[in-house]
């Protein structure tokens, strides 16, 4: 897949060295992330985006058609330790309107 790395690094005026340092990792993990040949983890889109001053969404290669909403809640969800996250998911379930189901499916 690919991603907005390199994109996004040159509009900050950044060289792949100035990103890695600022990152602490290496310019060779920078190249490899931007041209794809390693994984754009969540880990490293967390890692990147405060450096790149975006939201980590905006490093991906796809358009992000989240609103400002959205984008709050998740800045919110992340931090959370998975029991929480559970717990919250479990609870946003009960505001969901009830989804009709056809007859003989359960």
């Amino acid at each position: 897949m690919k991603n907005r790395l390199k994109e996004l690094r040159l509009n900050a005026g950044l060289t792949q060295k100035d990103l890695a340092v600022r990152s602490g990792t290496s310019q060779a993990q920078i190249d490899r992330l931007e041209k794809g040949t390693r994984r754009m983890t969540p880990e490293w889109l967390e890692r990147l985006a405060p450096t790149l001053s975006c939201d980590p969404l905006d490093l991906l290669g796809q358009q992000t058609t989240l609103s400002d909403q959205e984008r709050r809640m998740l800045r919110l969800f992340r931090p959370l330790s998975d029991e929480q996250k559970q717990a919250l998911i479990a609870t946003l379930k009960a505001f969901q309107p009830a989804q009709k189901q056809e007859p003989g499916v359960f």
